[in-house]
């Protein structure tokens, strides 16, 4: 669980609630029906017309990656390949094949798969570079959704303004009495003011934050797959070569961080 996100949404409403509170208006004042539909049914609205329906609902299904804490630490994983390297040189591809069936993630266990049955280094590289590259595709067909929400919200919210001080002009302008003129002036403002209110939170507390984040994800996942290729690619080559294990951890250490070289090296 991401905690900065759950933080990050309770530091933002509750400051905004608590504005709301402090300024002694009543927060019923705040929640106003028909402003909310002219924004969040427009923006959905027009995220329908701008995307495939599939596209619009499989946000649903990304959506749970900004609630998720993905941190990629490469020293464990450059450790466990270059274990894997060292067990495949000295027992075997049957072994290394053994090996691959415990992993838990599918995609170091399809690289290893691939290196256990001999596949060439081309074909193992093109293999894992294509699911990458759809990885990358899928959260960035996501993070678009996410960024279009973010893009549309305000723009209705300009809408339902444009809405309000049309109101608000009619009912100065009409015909009934002088109450009646001042609820038409004061209810036409509400709708400007509060679209424009909706607008802004739905683009600033929901859709840029999410669009970063999940962004921020994707960038996460591909580096970590991006160092899996290299270093499978790397344990192909050992095995093939039979290079001992220093001599892998030397070059899958080309992939650490200059500092953080020396952890692998107990390991090599």
């Amino acid at each position: 669980m991401d905690l900065a996100t759950i933080i990050g949404f309770a530091l933002g409403f509750g400051a905004i609630i608590y504005g709301i509170i402090g300024s002694g208006v009543p927060f019923s004042a705040f929640i106003d029906p028909p402003s909310l539909l002219i924004v969040l049914g427009g923006t959905i609205a027009a995220l329908l017309i701008s995307f495939p329906l599939d596209r619009v609902l499989g946000v649903m299904k990304v959506l749970p990656l900004t609630f998720q804490a993905k941190a990629f630490d490469p020293v464990p994983i450059v450790t466990q390949l270059v274990e894997m390297a060292d067990a495949g040189a000295k027992r075997g591809a049957a072994a290394l094949e053994q090996l691959a069936q415990d992993l838990p993630d599918p995609f170091m266990r399809q690289g290893m798969e691939l290196v256990a049955s001999n596949a060439p280094d081309e074909q193992i590289r093109y293999v894992l570079e294509t699911e990458l590259g759809f990885m990358e595709e899928r959260h960035t067909e996501g993070t678009g959704v996410i960024g279009a929400f973010g893009d549309f919200a305000p723009a209705f919210g300009l809408i339902g303004t444009l809405i309000g001080l049309v109101a608000m002009l009619a009912g100065l302008g009409g015909g009934g009495g002088g109450g009646s003129a001042v609820e038409a002036v004061a209810s036409g403002m509400a709708v400007a003011l509060i679209t424009t209110f909706y607008g802004a939170v739905f683009q600033n507390m929901i859709g840029i934050p999410l669009k970063n984040k999940l962004e921020a994800a994707n960038a996460t996942e591909a580096a970590y797959k991006r160092v899996v290729i290299e270093g499978i690619i790397m344990v192909s080559v050992g095995m093939r070569e039979a290079l001992p294990p220093n001599i892998l951890a030397s070059r899958l250490s080309m992939y650490l961080a200059p500092e953080r070289r020396e952890e692998l090296a107990p390991s090599a």
